[in-house]
């Protein structure tokens, strides 16, 4: 049956009760569980243009289909991504253990594998990194005993760009490009979003290892190649780690003016999490000025919402870039107290190296 066209949603969402949507479907051909793949299937392609009426469609799926239904992993871990996007990762990681679970149990050991790889992006979110390269060594292990397919190699090629980011935050700069060299090899020549993806990783990597120049070379390629208009959440996110390089290099202009650019796109397009994310880079922009109270306000208002959704990792980064602004501005207690807050949260996720970081310039200030 072909995917429930995107032309119909919003006719079968006008429709208010649940059996009169049910009523809809069956008229227009999606009956039993290949009508409900077909509308969970265009849920699915619309989660990352429009979340709120995806879910909608999901939400219904779950309600008419069978409490048995093999349709019930591919529900949750469309509901952990919806949750992902609202920034709540502990329901996102808890939905994605119990689809990767029924998947096994239906014997789908690929959509299981699949599936935990997302969990690993959920831990990342949640700053366990460690714990993100344990899911990815087990299902390297795994992976590696299966016969080579597309399948197979692109699923494993996300789970080594995973664990590259993940060392690239534990401070392992070269474990980071070796993973992302592996899943680039495995990249087919026309997967050129994933390679431009894998692509700005390693340019991470690079300036972790001091090659800055040649990071900012490889972002400035990378948004020539990216739509803004067709994928802003793409140009976002390149936009931003472009900013962060030429703030480090000293070009404070041309950062501010990307990071602008990045957080007009994501008031537009983006969920919770990158919104709350972009404000600590704005912070740490301004920081990077010296424009005090400007960083202050981005600080808080990541802040807010950080500490709502529980984003532990990006939290510690958040306390730590205010307590360096409380310190400059002669607010030693409090940017003590904020420091060391900082450093719990590095600690609780396993960050030893801000956490160093944060107990050296806590040891300045007292």
């Amino acid at each position: 049956m072909n995917r429930f066209p995107v032309s119909s949603i919003a006719d079968l969402l006008a429709v208010s009760s649940v059996d009169d949507r049910q009523l809809w479907l069956e008229t227009a051909g999606y009956t039993g569980e290949a009508g409900l793949t077909a509308v969970l299937e265009t849920a699915a392609m619309q989660m990352n243009g429009d979340p709120a009426q995806a879910i909608q469609l999901v939400r219904l799926v779950a309600v008419l289909a069978p409490a048995t239904s093999p349709l019930s992993p591919r529900i949750d871990y469309l509901e952990a991504q919806y949750a992902a996007m609202q920034a709540d990762f502990e329901t996102a990681a808890r939905l994605i253990e119990r689809a990767a679970v029924q998947y096994r149990a239906q014997g789908d050991v690929m959509s299981a594998v699949r599936t935990s790889l997302g969990l690993m992006q959920v831990l990342g979110e949640q700053g366990d990194y460690q714990a993100a390269i344990t899911v990815a060594d087990d299902a390297l292990i795994l992976l590696g005993g299966m016969a080579s397919s597309a399948e197979r190699d692109y699923i494993l090629a996300g789970y080594y760009r995973n664990k590259g980011y993940a060392h690239i935050h534990l401070g392992d700069p070269d474990a980071a490009i070796t993973a992302i060299d592996a899943a680039l090899a495995l990249m087919p020549d026309n997967a050129l979003e994933q390679q431009t993806a894998l692509t700005s990783i390693r340019g991470l990597a690079l300036h972790k290892l001091g090659s800055i120049a040649e990071a900012i070379e490889l972002h400035v390629d990378l948004l020539a190649q990216v739509d803004k208009v067709q994928a802003p959440l793409l140009y976002a996110r390149y936009a931003g780690n472009a900013a962060l390089l030429y703030a480090d290099a000293g070009m404070y202009t041309d950062s501010l003016t990307l990071l602008q650019e990045v957080q007009t796109l994501l008031s537009s397009h983006a969920g919770q999490a990158d919104l709350y994310r972009a404000h600590t880079f704005l912070g740490d922009i301004w920081l990077s000025l010296n424009l005090y109270p400007e960083a202050l306000q981005a600080y808080r208002q990541a802040e807010i919402g950080l500490r709502e959704y529980r984003m532990t990792h990006q939290l510690g980064l958040t306390l730590y870039g205010m307590g360096k602004v409380l310190a400059r501005v002669m607010e030693s207690e409090k940017a003590v107290a904020t420091l060391e807050e900082a450093a719990v949260l590095f600690e609780s996720v396993g960050d030893w190296s801000y956490l160093a970081i944060a107990l050296t310039d806590l040891s300045v200030i007292q």
